[in-house]
C-alpha cells in the first residue's frame, strides 16, 4: 500500500520494524526507482542508506555532476575512487581549467599517470605540456611502448625518438626482425646499437641457413667470436679456424687443440677431417699447424691415409734435417 502510493518513508519504517534484513535492498530498489524518475537527491539518500556509495557516484557521473561525484567517495572513504572521478571531472573541463582543478585537489601528477594507464595519451600530454613538462619524455616513452604493443612500429619509433630513447626503437625493430629499419635507426640515432642490430640480423640469417650472410654481418658488427662459436657448434671446424686465424688470433691455438681432440674422438672420420684441415693450413702458408695436423693422423685404420700424411711430411722432414 505504501509503495503504491509512494509513501516511501512509511514503507521504510515498516520494513525496518518487521523485516530489517530487507532494509538495505529496499533502500537500493528505491534509489534506482527515484534515479529513473530524475529525483537524484532523494535517490542519493537511499543509495547511501543502503551503503551503495558507488551507485551514487555512477548516478552523478551519468548526469554530468562530477563535482558531486567527487565528494561522495571522499566522504565515505572510497579508497582511490575519488581520484578517478577527479580525473573524469578534470578531463571534462580540459586545458588550463583541468590543471587548476587537479592542482587544487593535489592530484595533478596522479591524473597524468592515470591518463597514461588508461591509454588517454592526448589528455596526459596536455597536462604534462601545461604543468609537468619534466614528465613529457616519460609520456612519450609510455606512448611508444603502447604503440609497439599495438604493432604500430613506425609511430612507436617516432615516440621513442621524442622520448630520447632511440636505442629502444632500434631494439624494437630487431625483436620484430625488421633489420633494415633497425640498422637505419641505429646508424642515424644511436651508433652504439649498430652492432646489436647487425647481430640480430645475423641470427635471422642463421635461422634461414644463410651462413655466409650471417658471417658477414657478425664481422661487420665486430663480433668474430660469435661467428667462430657458431661454426664450432655446427661442427664446421674449418670455418671456425679460418675466422679465428683472421680475426681472433689469440684464441687460435686453444681452438686448434680443441678441434684436434674432437677429431681424435671421432676415429677415422675425424682423422680425415684433420687431413683436410692440414691441407688448408698448408695452402694458407701456415706450415707449422699443418705439420701438427699431419702428425696427429694415426690409428685411422687406413694405412693409405697415414701413408699420404707421411708423404706430405717428407719435405718438411728433409728441410728440418738440412
Amino acid at each position: 500500500m505504501f509503495k503504491k502510493h509512494k509513501l516511501d518513508d512509511d514503507m521504510i519504517r515498516l520494513v525496518g520494524k518487521h523485516h530489517p534484513d530487507l532494509l538495505s535492498d529496499t533502500h537500493l530498489r528505491l534509489g534506482k526507482e527515484l534515479e529513473a524518475e530524475g529525483r537524484l537527491q532523494e535517490a542519493e539518500y537511499h543509495y547511501l542508506e543502503a551503503q551503495e556509495w558507488k551507485a551514487t557516484v555512477n548516478m552523478d557521473r551519468s548526469n554530468g555532476l562530477l563535482e558531486e561525484a567527487y565528494w561522495v567517495p571522499k566522504a565515505h572513504r572510497g579508497a582511490d575512487a575519488h581520484k578517478h572521478v577527479a580525473y573524469l571531472w578534470a578531463k571534462s573541463l580540459g586545458g588550463a581549467s583541468s590543471v587548476r582543478l587537479l592542482t587544487k585537489l593535489g592530484l595533478l601528477a596522479a591524473a597524468v599517470d592515470h591518463a597514461t594507464d588508461n591509454c588517454s595519451f592526448e589528455f596526459a600530454f596536455e597536462l604534462s605540456r601545461l604543468a609537468l613538462k619534466h614528465k613529457t619524455p616519460e609520456m612519450h616513452l609510455r606512448h611508444a611502448l603502447y604503440l609497439e604493443d599495438e604493432g604500430k612500429f613506425e609511430e612507436a619509433e617516432a615516440e621513442f625518438i621524442r622520448a630520447g630513447t632511440p636505442k629502444e626503437a632500434a631494439l624494437m625493430f630487431v625483436q620484430n626482425q625488421a633489420w633494415e629499419a633497425a640498422q637505419r635507426v641505429a646508424e642515424a640515432r644511436d651508433p652504439d646499437t649498430v652492432a646489436e642490430a647487425l647481430v640480430g640480423q645475423a641470427r635471422g640469417a642463421l635461422e634461414e641457413k644463410d651462413i655466409q650472410k650471417a658471417e658477414g654481418l657478425l664481422l661487420r658488427a665486430q663480433r668474430p667470436c660469435l661467428a667462430f662459436n657458431y661454426y664450432k657448434e655446427a661442427g664446421l671446424w674449418s670455418d671456425a679456424l679460418r675466422i679465428c686465424k683472421d680475426y681472433v688470433r689469440g684464441q687460435l691455438e686453444a681452438l686448434r687443440e680443441e678441434y684436434e681432440r674432437e677429431a681424435t674422438k671421432k676415429g677415422a672420420r675425424g682423422m680425415e677431417g684433420l687431413v683436410d684441415q692440414a691441407r688448408q693450413w698448408e695452402q694458407a702458408g701456415e706450415y707449422s699447424p699443418a705439420v701438427d695436423c699431419y702428425l696427429k693422423v694415426r690409428g685411422s685404420g687406413s694405412s693409405s691415409l697415414e701413408e699420404k700424411c707421411w708423404m706430405k711430411l717428407a719435405p718438411y722432414w728433409a728441410q728440418w734435417r738440412a
